[in-house]
């Protein structure tokens, strides 16, 4: 077998170890309330878990991200967004809480204060998000920076998410907020109306 073929299935299976059913190991995780809670307890939902440190330059920059997809799934029932620092030598609940505040984020944070999670995960650097099914398992791992119009993309895939034609036309996230707008849709049956009364008044001309 040529070498390249070999190191390349040697690098597969070190990603497929890398990336286990998170919810058939014992992780545990301060939750934002200070309580121990197991990684299993968020089977039912998918979550889309934000790797992070509070002294992460990047990071700061992807909560502005996240909060574009926040914007999206708030009121879809079936997933959630975590975001939970790996660094509990640097990091405590208090700085993260700090930091969600900072950006006035209204979703959920921990601190994985037994780095059990960036072990099992192999979280390298950060940030890197993570979308993991109801079941536990990673079925998408994002390394830096990631724009929210290609995270929604992939949510697509599993999730009935508000402006999914929209993505799919390749829209941007601006013009996406543009036509998902009341006043885009109240502006559009407006002309949508006048065009019909315009083509009903010519087609009466035409008959007399």
């Amino acid at each position: 077998m040529d070498k390249w073929a070999v190191l390349f299935l040697v690098l597969l299976a070190g990603t497929v170890q890398a990336t286990p059913n998170l919810y058939s190991l014992d992780l545990n995780y301060l939750d934002s309330s200070g309580q121990i809670v197991g990684a299993d307890s968020n089977r039912g939902s998918y979550i889309l878990l934000d790797a992070m440190a509070t002294w992460c330059g990047p990071c700061r920059i992807e909560m502005l991200h996240l909060q574009e997809v926040y914007d999206v799934i708030k009121d879809v029932s079936d997933i959630r967004i975590l975001t939970m620092s790996m660094d509990p030598v640097t990091d405590s609940l208090a700085s993260v809480a700090e930091f969600m505040e900072e950006f006035e984020a209204d979703w959920d944070y921990a601190l994985d204060y037994q780095t059990s999670l960036l072990e099992a995960l192999n979280v390298t650097g950060y940030p890197t998000t993570f979308l993991i099914d109801p079941d536990g398992n990673v079925l998408q791992k994002w390394l830096g920076l990631i724009e929210a119009n290609e995270i929604l993309t992939e949510l697509d895939n599993y999730l009935d998410l508000p402006g999914s034609w929209a993505r799919q036309l390749g829209l941007s996230p601006l013009v996406q907020s543009l036509v998902l707008s009341p006043f885009f849709i109240v502006f559009m049956v407006g002309l949508f109306s006048l065009m019909i009364r315009g083509f009903w008044q010519f087609a009466k001309r035409v008959d007399q």
